[in-house]
Formats: structure tokens, sequence, C-alpha cells
């Protein structure tokens, strides 16, 4: 409240007070323990359908549950009041048992419809993701030929199910993929140029066409960030001709909506890999590990868990996609 206090004056707004007094704001305090027994009370509707979910703190959407259970709670002044329904809830160790002093049904926000009928994505991530440095890669000797871009190494075999292009009945194919990150040049004031590589350095991933070509030639190039042409790195692989059209730009974390229209299902995803391949999608309030670092939440979510959710859009899926949401991309200025 004090921090907030300081930003109304700041703003020479009159600054909010939580004891009600005339011509100011008054602002209410809900706590914690509040929200989780409003989200208990209105675990389902009046009917007895599902309405609100289990707190879990890796759902990135429970601080916007949160926001509807507080603007739904009454003033202090009556709040109490609310507290007389009695319902089967579960426990803290999860067994069922009715209840009493729950919130009354009638007061509770329609969560499980505002999920169905929403038009927009709820997540947004925000800050920038540093990129890591690798000196080392398959070996020790990885630092000779610093001239020499591609390696041998980068090739490997993998599983060929789920890979679009892989000849009927085989079960491996021959994919470019590049564990550690993307080969760079640097050259040292105080030594010989070396091979490195750059983690994590992909920035976005841009589609476009030939002039005059349909989507079923649909092509897309990675971004790196321009200061990585210091280093032999172009800023988009494969390059993009001045005269194509660029359909759409999507940055790591962008939220995309998948349609009936896709073989996946319909809802808001998160893009989390730029391939040359593809694009790996993951739904909008699923979390990452990369999350779970930035929130603190430690590792609790297994790689197995993260990749059961994971979505792969290959070529075919992608000329899909922007055959359904033409509309939003034809006749569309967008960044290179």
């Amino acid at each position: 409240m004090v921090d907030l206090g300081e930003l109304f004056k700041k703003r020479e707004v009159i600054a909010p007070t939580v004891n009600l007094e005339s011509d100011h704001p008054f602002v209410q305090r809900i706590s914690g323990r509040t929200t989780t027994h409003l989200r208990k009370s209105w675990l389902t509707k009046v009917d007895g359908t599902d309405n609100f979910p289990l707190k879990n703190d890796r759902d990135l959407f429970n601080h916007a549950q949160d926001a509807a259970l507080i603007a739904a709670c009454p003033p202090h002044t009556w709040r109490e009041t609310i507290f007389r329904h009695r319902a089967s809830r579960p426990r803290w160790d999860g067994n069922v048992i009715e209840q009493d002093g729950l919130a009354v049904p009638e007061l509770a926000p329609d969560w499980a419809e505002y999920m169905e009928r929403r038009t927009w994505p709820l997540v947004k991530v925000l800050g920038s993701y540093p990129i890591s440095w690798k000196r080392t890669f398959a070996d020790q000797k990885f630092y000779q030929n610093p001239q020499q871009l591609d390696d041998k190494r980068l090739v490997q075999n993998v599983p060929s199910e789920n890979q679009e292009g892989a000849p009927p009945g085989s079960r491996h194919m021959k994919v470019e993929k590049q564990p550690g990150g993307r080969l760079a040049r640097v050259r040292p004031d105080d030594g010989p140029a070396r091979k490195i590589q750059l983690k994590g350095a992909s920035e976005a991933v841009v589609f476009w066409l030939y002039k005059d070509e349909s989507l079923k030639n649909l092509k897309w190039s990675i971004r790196y960030p321009a200061i990585f042409s210091k280093f032999s790195v172009p800023r988009h692989d494969p390059g993009i001709p001045q005269d194509a059209k660029v359909l759409a730009t999507w940055y790591r974390h962008t939220v995309i909506h998948l349609d009936e229209q896709t073989r996946y299902e319909p809802g808001f995803y998160r893009v989390i890999k730029l391939q040359k391949t593809g694009v790996t999608l993951i739904p909008e309030n699923s979390m990452t590990r990369d999350l779970e670092d930035r929130l603190k939440l430690g590792k609790a979510t297994s790689e197995d868990e993260i990749d059961a959710k994971r979505v792969s859009l290959g070529k075919s899926d992608l000329i899909k996609y922007f055959q359904v949401n033409s509309w939003r991309y034809y006749g569309t200025e967008t960044s290179r």
C-alpha cells in the first residue's frame, strides 16, 4: 500500500487509503486466505457444474482466476455474511466432505463460461531471455577449422514418427539439429578465430512466400539478433528475397490460436521453439522449466509433462494454419 500511495502521489493523484475517508479513494486488501476460501467455495456453480479449478501455481491462469475472485468479493462491511453455504468440497488431504461456511454460489463469477467464450489470450510472457555461450561441442577439438560453420555431427538420425516428409515405413530419418546452439565464429583480439555456439539464439521465425506463389509453397526463415552479424551469423536463415511477401513473424512466446480445423485441440498456444523443420508450441497456460526458474517455483514440472503438452507444427500444419487464418495476414504489412 505504501508503494501504491507513492505511485499516486508521483502522478499527482489523490492517494487511496485503507480507511474510509471523505474524498479519498478507498482500497480494501483481500488476503490470500480469503481468495483461497472463495476459490474452494466456487469450485462449482449453482447447478453443480464445474467452475473454478483448484489452485495450481504452475497454471499460468491462476493469477487471472484470483483477479476474478477478488472482483466478486464484497466490501469488508458485509463480507462475512456471504459465508453461509454448505456443500461437498475437498479437504487439505484431498478427501471430499460436507463443509460449512462456504461463500454463497449466487455471487460466483462464471469462470468456466468465460474460458469457453473468450476470444483473446490471457497469458503474455514479459521480459527477455539471455543468450548463453558454449565453447565446446561434441569434443575438445571443436575449435578447429573456424572458417567452417557447418559440421557433419549436426546431421543426426532421429525417430521418423511425427517427422513430416519421412518415407513410408521408415523408422529413422536424417534431420539437421543443433544441440548446444547455433554455430558462430568469433575473432578475439588476443588470439586466432574460433567457433562457438549461441544457445537459444534465434529470436523469431518469419513466414513468407515468393512473389505470386500460393500457400502450398510456404517458406519460413529463422531470425537471429542483428548483432550476430559480427559473428558471421546471417540475420535470416535462409535469407528472404526483397520481393517476397511476408505473412507473419512469430517471436519466441508469441501466443497464437489453433482453430477446430487443425488436428490439435482448439485453443491458444505459446511458441517455445523455432526450427528449420517447423515450430513447437505449448498451451498458453503451461509451465516450462525456464518460467519455473524465473518465477522461483523450483523444478517440479518434469520434462515428460512438458513434452506431453507440446504441439509440433510441420509444413502441412503451418500451411493449414495460414489457410484458415488468411484473413489475419493477407493484405497486411508485417515486419521482417
